[in-house]
């Protein structure tokens, strides 16, 4: 079994926006053969890990796609 991140099904009722997914920050992946990747050339390999954006503005939930750290009370896994 793999314990660096699990894979969950659930129906959606909306569109998930792509724009809220980033290439992850893996060194791992990216130097996982002779030839090292940048970020941007793992976007469009196969084993590339992406994170997802889950700051929500409550104003607009799809609106808004900055990136924050930190806990908060809600996120947008919740609305989803």
């Amino acid at each position: 079994s793999n314990w660096e991140y699990r894979i969950a099904c659930h129906p959606l009722n909306d569109d998930l926006p792509l724009e809220r997914f980033r290439v992850s920050n893996d060194l791992n992946v990216q130097l996982f053969k002779n030839i090292p990747l940048t970020r941007d050339e793992l976007y469009y390999d196969k084993r590339a890990r992406f994170d997802l954006n889950k700051y929500v503005n409550l104003d607009d939930i799809n609106g808004d796609n900055q990136w924050t750290t930190g806990r908060k009370k809600w996120n947008y896994l919740d609305y989803l």
